[in-house]
């Protein structure tokens, strides 16, 4: 059982969830590349291979062209 001090571990699940709206969040605002996007998930400690798919994902569906 996990203490009041103690983080949440995500799921992989949850924590695509998470750099999903990371990227998200900030696209809204204005266009961003794929290496300010990967900073803002190193941020919230989102592992490599998930930004990885993250990222490549919204290349594909052209969220993301730089």
């Amino acid at each position: 059982m996990e203490g009041p001090d103690e983080p949440k571990v995500l799921t992989p699940t949850e924590m695509e969830e998470l750099a999903r709206s990371i990227a998200l969040k900030l696209l809204a605002a204005s266009a961003k590349s794929r290496a300010q996007l990967e900073q803002a998930m190193a941020k919230k400690l989102v592992p490599p291979e998930v930004m990885a798919k993250v990222l490549d994902r919204f290349e594909e569906v052209g969220l993301v062209d730089d």
